[in-house]
Formats: structure tokens, sequence, C-alpha cells
């Protein structure tokens, strides 16, 4: 009998990971496929990667005094939402980068981006379809990738697929399917305050 408890807690400890990690070591994990925190794409020559963003990085982006209480009361008011970053780029560069080729087209395609694509954007469950609260795109301007954050509130079932149509720019209707315990399960960011 002892020996079955003792294997048991081996195994339960080599299962488990970190409940808190430093930003290197959260961003690493993230990126981790097989932790399905990242969802990635490839179609027509677009890479597409959808990306979880913990509550905890927003709410110490958002801190002013950076006390401990205020820390507390963001991450409180953030862990109502889903945070996640959709990343894109074309043949290895960012959008921008590819539809400048086009001036005719390049316009429309960045007004699609940066007011359109919320309007193609929807987190889709058994009980919720839900539009995203914000969708916000970041110019790259010719360096890195495009980004765009898009924020939902919690669905109520585990699983469900964040879906984003992006005919207007050339990669078609898209879905990233995720799991909200992977997402309730990573580890917290590993803060200190003054």
């Amino acid at each position: 009998m002892r020996l079955v408890l003792f294997l048991m807690l081996i195994i339960s400890t080599s299962c488990s990971h970190k409940t808190t990690m430093d930003e290197k070591e959260l961003y690493k994990f993230i990126r981790n496929e097989h932790n399905g925190l990242i969802k990635s794409k490839e179609t027509e020559g677009f890479h597409l990667a959808m990306v979880w963003k913990p509550n905890d990085l927003i709410a110490r982006q958002q801190a002013i005094k950076g006390t401990k209480r205020e820390y507390d009361s963001l991450t409180k008011y953030f862990s109502n939402h889903l945070y996640f970053t959709l990343e894109m780029s074309y043949d290895g560069k960012d959008l921008e980068t590819k539809f400048g080729s086009d001036l005719a087209s390049f316009p429309d395609k960045i007004s699609f981006l940066s007011s359109g694509l919320s309007q193609n954007v929807q987190l889709k469950s058994k009980q919720d379809t839900l539009s995203p609260m914000e969708c916000i795109y970041n110019r790259s301007y010719g360096i890195g990738i495009s980004q765009c954050l898009i924020v939902f509130e919690k669905p109520k079932d585990n699983q469900f697929e964040v879906e984003v149509k992006g005919y207007p720019i050339g990669f078609g209707k898209q879905t990233f399917q995720f799991n909200l315990s992977d997402i309730e399960n990573a580890p917290r960011l590993n803060t200190t305050f003054l």
C-alpha cells in the first residue's frame, strides 16, 4: 500500500508544472504548442498564430503604482476576459510589406485590419457565439510581424474556437481550437513588489 501511494505521489508531481514562472519562462511555456495556448495555421503563404495572453501580464502592464494591492485588483478585473494576440505574416514578412507591393489595394487592406477585422472575428462554443470586446490592430510599419490584440468575455464551455475571416486580405476563414482548462491551469506570472 505504501509503495502504491509513493508511486502516485511521484507520478502526480512529475506531471504537474510550475505554478509560477518569470516572464521569460512563461512566454516560452505559452509558445510551446503542446501546452495548448498557441495555435498556428499555414495557408496560401500566410502564417497565422492565435496566442493566448495571460491576464497577469496585462495587469502588470496596466499597473501604475506597482503595489501588490493594485496588481491583485487588476488581475481580478482582467480575469473575466480572455486575451489573444493574432500574429500574421506572409512569406516570413509582416502584412504591410506584402500589401505595399500593390498600392491600389493597400489602403483597403489596412483599413480592413484596422477596423473591419473586428467584425470578422468570433469566439464560438456550444453555448456561446461571442464577438470581441476589443480588436486592436497594431501597425508594424515593415518591422516584425503584424499583430492584433483580441479580447473576449470568457465562454461558458471548456472547448471553444476562435474564428477569423480574412477573405479581404487573402487567408479565408481560419479556426483555432482551445480548451479553457489549458488557460486556467497555465502557470501564473511570478511578480515581486516593492
